[in-house]
């Protein structure tokens, strides 16, 4: 299973953890992570997760990391941990992913 946490924030990177500390028994095989806007300052923690493991991601080509629009399909779950009800904000684009066995918002 592959999974996407978009929003790294406090939240995210919270769950980033959990899924990296139970990755194996549940089955996860890919763990993205996705980032809207980047910053300068966001960048150190990026790459941390990236040696993590992560596949870092972001909805504009930046940096060296992964545009999301090539990696969304092959999703089978996302943990929203956007801000400001972006989950909600997401919800009809989700919905149109036909691989995605589910949302968290």
């Amino acid at each position: 299973m592959n999974v996407l946490v978009n929003g790294i924030g406090n939240i995210g990177t919270t769950v980033i953890q959990l899924l990296l500390k139970y990755k194996s028994l549940t089955g996860i095989k890919t763990i993205y992570a996705n980032k809207n806007s980047l910053k300068p300052w966001h960048l150190a923690e990026l790459e941390l997760l990236k040696d993590q493991g992560i596949i870092v991601t972001t909805t504009k080509k930046e940096n060296d990391f992964e545009w999301l629009e090539n990696v969304i399909q092959n999703v089978d779950y996302i943990f929203e941990c956007g801000s400001n009800g972006s989950g909600l904000k997401n919800k009809t684009f989700y919905q149109s992913l036909v691989n995605l066995k589910g949302v968290c918002v």
